[in-house]
């Protein structure tokens, strides 16, 4: 028999088939394995990033207590602020006030001296330093004698007669006088002594 005519059948079929499960179980693996590693790397990444997310909103609380804190105490200065500046107008009050005090005093006793028997006044508007004053008197005589005293005065200077009117000739004189205040006896000397 001639070994070489007969063809013999090798059926390599089960050994392919084995192979081609061994490469699949491979790369089955290697894919789950990637799977795994991929899975874990992104767990890993959120992970940081949740932290760096928990972080940066620490960083944000802390700015807002700081920021509430800062306008807290701006709030209380433009508080103080305002006070401070209330006090200020008070105090310019009271010192303007403690000032004219002994003007006003001054020109009432400057008036009273001044007064001549027999004149009454009747109305008196001061602005700065002048001085307008409206009063009675029984005859041209005693508005003359009024006027010499204004003169007279170191409290009042240059007094000017408005204008006089009667209902009758021999009923009282009604007049207006227009004067200058000029420095009240003494009132330097009180507002240095005021100062110190």
């Amino acid at each position: 028999m001639n070994t070489q005519g007969r063809l013999v059948d090798i059926n390599l079929m089960p050994w392919r088939e084995s192979l081609r499960e061994r490469r699949t179980r491979r790369f089955t693996r290697a894919l789950l394995v990637a799977v795994v590693l991929g899975c874990g790397v992104a767990g890993l990444e959120w992970c940081v990033l949740q932290s760096e997310v928990a972080n940066q909103e620490a960083r944000l609380e802390y700015i807002d207590r700081r920021t509430e804190l800062l306008e807290h105490d701006i709030r209380s200065v433009n508080d103080l602020e305002a006070r401070r500046v209330s006090m200020n107008q008070q105090i310019e009050l009271i010192s303007s006030l403690q000032k004219r005090r002994p003007i006003s005093a001054s020109l009432f006793s400057a008036l009273k001296d001044t007064l001549q028997d027999g004149v009454v006044y009747e109305q008196l508007v001061r602005t700065q330093n002048t001085l307008k004053l409206r009063g009675n008197a029984p005859s041209n005589r005693q508005i003359s004698e009024q006027l010499r005293a204004f003169g007279r005065s170191s409290v009042f200077s240059d007094p000017m007669l408005q204008d006089v009117k009667a209902d009758s000739a021999a009923g009282p004189r009604q007049f207006n006088v227009q004067m200058t205040l000029t420095e009240a006896p003494g009132q330097a000397s009180n507002e240095s002594g005021g100062a110190r």
